[in-house]
């Protein structure tokens, strides 16, 4: 049986979900998820990972625990702070609930949640909302196959990060 192996072309449908059945998004109304493993990363990295190895016409359950999801929760003292509200650029729409990347000294770039505001401060949750939860996929392979060069050019474009 011939398996998913890195530098294969791979294109899946996926249904994510928590572990007690909380729909968190799916593919299936939309185009499949492309990726070359080994060549770049998903989204959880745990999910390209798991799919190495699998058939090419794999359809199952991959359950990713948080370490091989979106991480450990923080402990609370270290994923909840407050910042002023200067902090933001003047025009930056703040609201509840939005997620964006944060500069945490030490840690680099984290994402970062707004849990609310008031007057001029601003309650950030750190850390990835999924943090410390184990995330089921439900996946079907749509192709699967040796990448080639043009797979490549096609998917660094789609992926390329927009220019400022």
């Amino acid at each position: 049986m011939e398996t998913i192996q890195r530098g294969y072309y791979v294109e899946m449908h996926y249904d994510m979900r928590t572990l007690d059945g909380f729909e968190l998004g799916s593919t299936r109304d939309s185009n499949p998820l492309a990726f070359i493993p080994g060549m770049m990363e998903t989204d959880p990295p745990g999910l390209g990972h798991r799919i190495l190895g699998q058939s090419l016409d794999f359809s199952g359950s991959i359950v990713l625990e948080p370490q091989d999801a979106f991480g450990d929760a923080l402990p609370i003292e270290q994923s909840v702070g407050v910042v002023d509200r200067s902090d933001f650029p003047p025009d930056f729409p703040l609201e509840p609930g939005m997620i964006f990347e944060v500069a945490v000294e030490g840690r680099g770039y984290v994402p970062g949640m707004i849990l609310d505001i008031q007057g001029d401060e601003v309650r950030l949750k750190y850390g990835h909302p999924l943090a410390g939860q184990t995330i089921i996929f439900e996946v079907e392979i749509v192709e699967a196959r040796m990448a080639t060069e043009e797979d490549i050019e096609i998917l660094k474009e789609r992926y390329a990060a927009p220019q400022a």
